[in-house]
């Protein structure tokens, strides 16, 4: 497969699914040639085989630590998260119970773009095992991240085998979203972890189209069965029908004093065919989100990136031998995404968008912005941006 047709088929996939900010970052690690940090994953069906090289996930188990927003940020590789990072958070916020488990919404965040939220999942009866959205029977149960007491061992047991092992007679995967009443997301994002008494731990990131200090959503969760036996069965899930539990709710911002800033002027990258028209920092509660705007000025010489053109802020003093270790730290939403703007076809378009955070120890008078291929690793101009506060 060529890198332009994993790129279509890899933003094609990923258009309306959550993607864990673990899993971007630790896909853009493994494209910059750097060790992965093991974390878990949120990966479409249909890019399954294609991603598992470079994207195997995992499920870590708490033994009896309750997990928020915070400590899931906090297992991001470079994240910064800020002291005061819970004092943005509403708790115990809606219960909703089916036969298979009861569910609590029990801590969410909402800064009028960005919308994070823990939510526990417990099954209603102890034979009933609870997974995250993609996990598959073969998969090894304390494959990854390990955390408050997972185990490892030189042969770990598969999915399947803890299943069998532990007389369970149902499995269903879960999943989460807050579907906007008005509107549409960019995308959003997920991680989990399974509790030693069988509660999955949902962690759920939303990214909005636009900016509303009050959003009207629908809370929706799914349980999806797979199907049986597990881990015997050709087909993944159940034929069975889901159970969808779902509760209306209203996002307010939090109230913080958000601040906005943007560059003065623009700067070429000519090795790489671009030009930086603007970079936008909004600041808000939890960190800062950044939007970079660039064009293209020279086709061949942005073409020849095959669409692997990505900027990266860092810090002009470091004196990190590692490219990416000169980086600035990421904010909590990690990663980030980058592609045309609305409208414009992505082998014609002229206009492009990166997206991303940056913690919010990170905010400066100036910038210092690089620009890389991400497929072969090279590294090309920088430029300094001076900001200024919009009133």
């Amino acid at each position: 497969m060529k890198k332009e047709d994993f790129v279509s088929l890899y933003r094609a996939g990923m258009a309306d699914v959550h993607v864990s900010p673990p899993l971007k970052r630790r896909t853009l690690d493994v494209i910059e040639g750097r060790e992965p940090v093991m974390m878990k994953k949120k990966v479409p069906v249909v890019l399954m085989i294609v991603l598992a090289v470079l994207l195997m996930g995992a499920v870590a188990v708490a033994s009896v630590a309750r997990m928020g927003i915070v400590d899931f940020a906090s297992r991001m590789s470079g994240a910064y998260v800020p002291q005061d990072a819970q004092t943005y958070v509403q708790k115990d916020v809606l219960t909703l119970e089916s036969d298979v488990a009861t569910v609590y919404l029990r801590e969410l965040y909402y800064d009028g773009a960005i919308s994070r939220m823990t939510v526990e999942v417990v099954p209603a009866n102890a034979r009933t095992m609870l997974l995250g959205a993609d996990m598959l029977a073969p998969q090894d149960y304390w494959d990854g991240f390990s955390l408050n007491g997972a185990q490892e061992e030189a042969e770990p047991p598969t999915i399947a085998q803890v299943y069998r092992q532990g007389g369970y007679q149902a499995a269903y995967a879960v999943d989460a979203w807050l579907w906007p009443e008005t509107g549409d997301t960019n995308g959003g994002s997920g991680d989990w972890i399974i509790g030693e008494d069988g509660t999955l731990t949902l962690y759920l990131e939303e990214e909005y189209d636009s900016v509303q200090p009050q959003r009207d959503v629908t809370f929706a969760l799914y349980l999806t069965p797979y199907a049986q036996p597990f881990g015997e069965c050709e087909e993944y899930m159940a034929p069975d029908p889901q159970t969808v539990l779902r509760s209306p709710l209203t996002l307010f911002q939090a109230e913080y004093d958000n601040q906005t800033y943007v560059s003065t002027a623009a700067a070429d990258y000519p090795s790489v065919g671009v030009r930086v028209e603007e970079i936008r920092m909004e600041v808000r509660a939890q960190d800062i989100h950044v939007t970079i705007d660039y064009t293209v000025t020279d086709r061949e010489a942005f073409d020849r990136l095959e669409h692997g053109l990505w900027f990266e802020f860092v810090d002009p003093d470091s004196t990190a031998l590692e490219p990416y270790d000169q980086r600035l730290a990421q904010g909590m939403s990690g990663g980030g995404w980058a592609g045309p703007v609305e409208g414009e076809d992505r082998e014609t378009a002229v206009h492009y968008r990166q997206s991303e955070s940056l913690g919010r120890n990170e905010l400066h008078q100036t910038y210092t912005l690089r620009v890389f291929d991400a497929w072969q690793k090279d590294r090309f101009e920088t430029n300094t941006f001076t900001m200024k506060r919009v009133e």
